[in-house]
C-alpha cells in the first residue's frame, strides 16, 4: 500500500517502471504547481531521482537543478500526493500502459467474435494491428528530413542525420500530434546508427505555435527515459581540435556552420553535465567548448571548471535564453564564428600564472604589512594559552596600545589602527567593562579613552549560530559565508581594522573529529580575511593538556593538529611563570597581588628568530608592565649569584641534617641524608653530599670490625664535623673520638655483646 492506495498483482519495480514511463508521457515545462505534483506523484510510485531530474530536465527555459535538489529533497514518499495523480494526468494526456492495447484488442475481438464461439489467437494478430510505440520503431518509419522543412529554413539548419514523422502517422505525444515534425535522434554516446535512446520531435514554426497555444512546449520528446544519448552536427568535417557543446539543435546547427566543427545538442540545459563528463572521458585531450544560452552562464562555468572546458558566453546586453542561432541570424554566421573565437576559460578555472612584469619585479615586497615591530604582521597568527592564563584580558591590553600606537611590551606598533574583536566566549558587557578597567589603569586621559572606545569593535557570538567561519559541504569543510560578511560590513562601514581577533577558536570552527581539515578550513577562512582587509589576523587558541602541564612553548602547543601551527605565520605561545622564574629571568621577583606571564614568540616568518626573546609582563589587576630581559652578561651573572645562593642554601641544609640526626643519637648513611632533605633536586642534592665530605666538612664513620649492628643497620654512617675538628683533622688526621664510636643505636661493642 503506498499513501493508502493498494497495488497488487504486480512488483514494486514493475510499477516503478510503469510510473516512468507515465512521467515520461507528459510534458515537464509545465507551471510549477503543477510540476510539483507530478513530481510528489513520481517520487511516491517509487521513481527514482534520477530518472525525475532527467524528465523536469526537459523544461530547458524552466529548469533549475539546485531547485530541484531542494525540492526533492523536501518531498515525503508518503506524501499527500499519490501515484495515482500520475497515472491519471498520463492517461488525460493519451498515455496507454503497457498491455492496455492488449487488452482493448481483446474486448473488440470478443465483440465482433461469431456466435459459435471460435477464438482467435491474438498472439497471431498481424504486425499492422500492433500498435507502434517505440522510438526505434517510430525512426524506423520516418522519412528523410527535407531541405524545405520550415524549422530548417527558418533556422536555417542543416537536416543531415535527420528524419521527418510521415505526414499521415498516428503518433501522438503529449496530447499533440507530431506527423511531419523532424525527429531528432539521440543516440548513446552520439554514435549515428547506434543505440537509440530516445527522439525528440520538432515542428514547424506555425505548429509550434499552435501547440503553444495549447499550453504544450515548443518541442517534445518521446515518451520513456532519454538516457545520455545525444545528437552531433557534424559540420561537414571529420572530428577536428575542438568540439561544441550546446542545448538546442537550432543552436547547434548555428555553431556548425559557424565553425565547421563538431556540435553535441544536449538536448536541455539540466543534460549538459553528464554528457560533458562523458566526452571528456572520451576525449581527455579535446578542446570543449559550451555555448550556453544567456542566462545559462553561471550553470555553464561550473561544468567547465570541473571538466576542463572553455565558455563562449552571448553578449550581456541580449535578454534571456537568447542564443548562439539568435545571434546568428542577427548578425552573420561569421560574426558568431568570431564570437565562438573569444571563448575563455571560466573565473575560477586554473590557468598558467602571467610571467612577472616588470613593475612586479622591482616593487614586490619580502614581508606584509607590520603591525607590531617583530611580533605581529599582515597575515595569519596564533596566540596558543592554557585557560585561566589571562590571554583575553592581556589581547584587550594590546588592542588598547595599537589603536593609541603606544609601545607593546617593549615594541614599536609600525601600524596604528582599529581592532576588530569577535568572541563567542566572554561577553560584550565584560569585555568593555575589561577595556574601561585597563584603559584607567593605563591613566589615559579622556580622548584617549574615546579613541579606544571608538576603534576597539567587539562583535558578540556567544551563543549565536551563525559564528562559524567553516561548515562542512559534500564532506568537505569549506569556508562559510560569515568570514566575507564581516569583509562587506567592515567596507560597508569604512571600517579598516589592522587586527581581527576570533576568540576562542574552537568555536569558530567545525570541532575536532577531523582535526587538520577542520585546522585548514580555519587558517583559509583567515587568510580570506587577510587578503580582503589587508590585516593581520589573529587567531586565539587554547593549549593542550599534555602541553600544558609539561609547560611546552613550541609552535605545535596547542590542542588539536598541526595544521593550524604549520598555516599560520606567527606563534606565541603564553605562559604563567613563577616568582621564581621571573627572578631568574629579570632579576625582579614577583610582588604582593602580582602575577607574571611569558610570551614566547615560537614561530615569526618575517621576523628574526625570537624563540629565545621571551616577551616577560607582570600584572596587577588590570595593569601590564613589561620587563625587559637581562642582557647576556648580567644574566649569566645572575644566574651564578643565584646558583651560589641556592648551593649555599643545600650545603646548610644538609649539614644541619647530619648534625640532628647525630645529636638525636640515629646517625644516617649519605643515601638517607639526601632523602631527609627537601626542596632540591636529587642530583644537585648528592653532589653537594660529596663536595662535603671532600672538603672534610662530613665524615662518613665505619662502624669497626667486631661490633654486632643493630636492627641490620648500615656499616657506615655520616657525621658532620665542627670547625675544631675539622682544622684538626686537616693538620694531625686525627680524627674526633666520640664521632667515629658508634651510637647504641647503630652497633654494640664486642665486650659487651660476649657479656
Amino acid at each position: 500500500m503506498t499513501n493508502g492506495r493498494h497495488y497488487t498483482g504486480r512488483s514494486a519495480e514493475a510499477d516503478g517502471a510503469r510510473a516512468l514511463d507515465a512521467l515520461w508521457h507528459l510534458s515537464s515545462d509545465c507551471p510549477r504547481d503543477e510540476w510539483l505534483r507530478l513530481v510528489m506523484a513520481a517520487k511516491s510510485a517509487g521513481v527514482g531521482m534520477d530518472d525525475v531530474r532527467l524528465w523536469s530536465a526537459r523544461a530547458t527555459e524552466r529548469f533549475d537543478d539546485r531547485d530541484f535538489k531542494s525540492t526533492w529533497n523536501s518531498i515525503s514518499p508518503d506524501g499527500e500526493v499519490g501515484p495515482g495523480t500520475l497515472f491519471a494526468a498520463a492517461k488525460s494526456a493519451g498515455w496507454r500502459a503497457a498491455g492496455d492495447e492488449r487488452r482493448e484488442a481483446r474486448r473488440a475481438s470478443s465483440s465482433s467474435r461469431p456466435s459459435s464461439g471460435f477464438r482467435r489467437n491474438t498472439h497471431q494478430r498481424s504486425e499492422s494491428d500492433r500498435v507502434v510505440t517505440t522510438a526505434l520503431e517510430v525512426w524506423a518509419r520516418c522519412e528523410l528530413a527535407p531541405d524545405e522543412h520550415g524549422y530548417v529554413v527558418t533556422k536555417q539548419g542543416i537536416p543531415t542525420g535527420l528524419r521527418q514523422v510521415p505526414a499521415n502517422d498516428p503518433l501522438i505525444v503529449g496530447g499533440v500530434s507530431v506527423a511531419g515534425c523532424l525527429a531528432v535522434p539521440l543516440w548513446r554516446d552520439g554514435v549515428a546508427d547506434g543505440d537509440l535512446q530516445s527522439l525528440q520531435y520538432v515542428p514547424s514554426p506555425e505548429v509550434a505555435a499552435q501547440w503553444k497555444v495549447r499550453g504544450k512546449p515548443g518541442k517534445l520528446t518521446h515518451p520513456g527515459p532519454m538516457g545520455l544519448g545525444w545528437f552531433t552536427v557534424t559540420g561537414g568535417v571529420e572530428l577536428g581540435d575542438s568540439i561544441f557543446v550546446v542545448e538546442g539543435l537550432a543552436t547547434g546547427w548555428a555553431c556548425a556552420r559557424a565553425t565547421g566543427q563538431h556540435v553535441v545538442i544536449c538536448f536541455g540545459a539540466g543534460r549538459i553535465p553528464a554528457i560533458v563528463r562523458l566526452l571528456r572521458e572520451q576525449h581527455p585531450a579535446l578542446r570543449i567548448v559550451l555555448v550556453p544560452d544567456r542566462g545559462m552562464e553561471v550553470e555553464a562555468e561550473k561544468v567547465a571548471i570541473e571538466h576542463n572546458c572553455l565558455v563562449a558566453a552571448m553578449p550581456d546586453a541580449v535578454e534571456r535564453n537568447f542564443d548562439a542561432c539568435d545571434y546568428a541570424l542577427a548578425h552573420g554566421h561569421s560574426a558568431l564564428a568570431l564570437l565562438l573565437e573569444k571563448a575563455r576559460v571560466p573565473a575560477g578555472a586554473w590557468t598558467v600564472p602571467e610571467a612577472a612584469t616588470t613593475v612586479e619585479w622591482a616593487s614586490a615586497r619580502l614581508n606584509p604589512a607590520c603591525v607590531v615591530d617583530n611580533y605581529l604582521f599582515a597575515d595569519v597568527a596564533l596566540l596558543i594559552a592554557p585557560g585561566s592564563t589571562g590571554k583575553t584580558t592581556a589581547t584587550l591590553y594590546e588592542a588598547v596600545c595599537i589603536v593609541l600606537g603606544r609601545p607593546l611590551w617593549g615594541l614599536r606598533v609600525v601600524n596604528p589602527g582599529p581592532v576588530l574583536i569577535v568572541t563567542a566566549e566572554d561577553r560584550r558587557e565584560f569585555l568593555v567593562a575589561r577595556l574601561r578597567e585597563i584603559c584607567m589603569s593605563m591613566g589615559l586621559d579622556d580622548e584617549d579613552q574615546e579613541q579606544v572606545r571608538r576603534m576597539v569593535r567587539i562583535d558578540d557570538r556567544t551563543g549565536k549560530a551563525a559564528r562559524r567561519l567553516t561548515a562542512v559541504i559534500d564532506d568537505t569543510v569549506e569556508v562559510s559565508a560569515f568570514a566575507m560578511d564581516i569583509v562587506y560590513g567592515c567596507r560597508r562601514e569604512g571600517f579598516a581594522p589592522v587586527l581581527v581577533q576570533f576568540d576562542p577558536l574552537v568555536s569558530f570552527g567545525v570541532g575536532e573529529a577531523r582535526v587538520n581539515d577542520a585546522e585548514q578550513g580555519l587558517i583559509e577562512a583567515a587568510r580570506v580575511l587577510m587578503v580582503e582587509l589587508n590585516c593581520c589576523v589573529r587567531l586565539v587558541h587554547h593549549t593542550g593538556k599534555g602541553p600544558a602541564l609539561e609547560k611546552r612553548v613550541d609552535q605545535y602547543s596547542g590542542r588539536g593538529g598541526s595544521a593550524l601551527a604549520d598555516g599560520a605565520r606567527m606563534v606565541t605561545v603564553m605562559q604563567s611563570i613563577s616568582s621564581d622564574e621571573l627572578l631568574k629571568a629579570t632579576g625582579r621577583p614577583l610582588r604582593l597581588g602580582e602575577t607574571a606571564f611569558a610570551m614566547h614568540r615560537s614561530k615569526m616568518s618575517y621576523a628574526p628568530a625570537q624563540d629565545k626573546n621571551a616577551i616577560i609582563v607582570v600584572r596587577q589587576g588590570y595593569r601590564f608592565e613589561h620587563v625587559p630581559l637581562l642582557a647576556a652578561e648580567s644574566l649569566e651573572e645572575v644566574h651564578a649569584e643565584q646558583d651560589r645562593q641556592r648551593m649555599a642554601e643545600l650545603r646548610g641544609a644538609i649539614l644541619h641534617a647530619a648534625e640532628a640526626a647525630w645529636q638525636s643519637g640515629m646517625p644516617v648513611s649519605r643515601s638517607a641524608l639526601g632523602k631527609i632533605v627537601q626542596g632540591f633536586r636529587a642530583e644537585d642534592k648528592r653532589a653537594a653530599v660529596e663536595k662535603l665530605l671532600v672538603e672534610r666538612w662530613l665524615l662518613e664513620v665505619a662502624v669497626p670490625k667486631g661490633w654486632r649492628l643493630v636492627n641490620n643497620s648500615r656499616r657506615n654512617y655520616v657525621v658532620r664535623l665542627d670547625a675544631p675538628e675539622r682544622e684538626e683533622l686537616l693538620k694531625t688526621g686525627a680524627l674526633p673520638a666520640h664521632k667515629t664510636t658508634p651510637p647504641p643505636s647503630i652497633a654494640t661493642p664486642p665486650q659487651e655483646d660476649q657479656r
